[in-house]
């Protein structure tokens, strides 16, 4: 199988390792670990990043330590993958689902603003949601697929109502904010992975990533389970969410890498939508894809047979190629069924349209060429 996206080792990931095993640094305290963190924050345009055993475990840290608390509301958007709402509920807190901008397949603000006007108050200094009484505590929108939406109407809305705009930025590293790093857009915190199919990897691990010092230094103080100096006594509920120095000795030799596997994964969008986006069939992703880090080609299916798009997979399965379904909306997932939610309508239109297509830098044009070639046959039914 010619699978979505795996990861690529051309670097010096087997000597950074050799030099953990040698000098018995594997675990959490090495001089790899700081090393990762000071190069994360500078591809990310930031003065600030801390390390994580997930990505998940960055965001559920991130969110605790923005005043995240039991019992709140964290607007999310609907069409996001699961662990943005989980790491929400890690907290103790409840996602509000909110729909996505057609234009971005990103949070609307538009959606925002009408859902925080028409549903909530001013109690003292707290945002109340009205139906639930519950505080609104944040606002933590997606960069999806590694690109950006519309964060200068996120952040005006944020200031408005005084909450803090947060992103879970996956797999942002390597994109762009206009000219500029995609950290250095105007939000409070970012969240990172580093699993195995991201941009870069460390096997694992995450990152939080800010300009802001006293929220990295809080969060790297729960993320190493809220111990004070070298003495066993903790002034919080801390957390054991530390990267290792093996993972990040990987990630060093990743990051290494990091603009070349940004240019290749654009370039294999590009190609895409060259070879494909000529047919009535397809539209090329959000315009924003051009600058993010081209994590995953996508393509935008323009019919209306919702009975299409999963033949076309099992077509392309059959030729060797694995490309599964998009993410299904938070609020079409079971365990938010519940959740307190905007009308989605635009991320229940969008979810199944979405192609996810191989975009390993290591691919190669006769590759490319198959899998376009394939998508075609796919869509004529051969």
């Amino acid at each position: 199988m010619i699978p979505t996206s795996v990861p690529t080792f051309g670097g010096r990931e087997e000597q950074y390792l050799r030099e953990c095993i040698t000098t018995g640094f594997v675990s959490s305290i090495g001089p790899f670990v700081r090393r990762f963190e000071k190069e994360v924050a500078q591809a990310m345009g930031v003065s600030n990043a801390v390390t994580t055993c997930s990505g998940t475990s960055a965001l559920h840290v991130m969110l605790v330590a923005s005043g995240v608390c039991p019992g709140d509301l964290v607007i999310v958007p609907s069409l996001t993958f699961i662990a943005t709402a989980n790491a929400v509920s890690h907290a103790q807190a409840t996602p509000w689902l909110m729909d996505i901008d057609p234009l971005t397949w990103a949070l609307a603000p538009s959606v925002v603003e009408n859902e925080l006007e028409q549903k909530t108050r001013r109690s003292g200094r707290a945002l109340v949601h009205r139906s639930t009484g519950r505080r609104v505590a944040a606002i933590l929108t997606v960069h999806p697929l590694g690109f950006t939406g519309e964060i200068a109407g996120l952040r005006q809305i944020a200031d408005r109502y005084d909450l803090p705009l947060l992103v879970d930025g996956a797999a942002s590293i390597g994109g762009r904010w206009g000219a500029d790093p995609i950290g250095r857009a105007p939000v409070d915190a970012t969240a990172l992975s580093f699993n195995g199919n991201k941009v870069i990897t460390t096997g694992g691990g995450g990152a939080v990533v800010s300009d802001n010092q006293s929220l990295i230094e809080w969060i790297r103080h729960l993320s190493s389970t809220a111990r004070i100096d070298h003495r066993y006594e903790h002034d919080a509920i801390g957390y054991n969410y530390r990267m290792t120095n093996l993972e990040a000795a990987v990630g060093c030799a990743q990051i290494e890498q990091l603009g070349d596997f940004v240019s290749r994964r654009r370039q294999i969008q590009q190609y895409y939508i060259r070879e494909l986006c000529s047919t009535p069939m397809w539209d090329a992703p959000p315009i924003a894809a051009a600058t993010g880090s081209g994590w995953i080609a996508t393509l935008l299916f323009k019919g209306a047979e919702r009975e299409a798009m999963p033949k076309i997979r099992e077509r392309l399965r059959a030729k060797g190629i694995d490309i599964p379904p998009f993410w299904l909306p938070v609020h079409m997932q079971q365990p938010y069924a519940t959740a307190p939610r905007s009308e989605c309508s635009v991320a229940e239109d969008t979810w199944w349209r979405i192609l996810t297509l191989p975009s390993t830098p290591t691919l190669g044009e006769p590759e490319l060429a198959f899998i376009a070639d394939s998508i075609r046959d796919a869509c004529q039914g051969d």
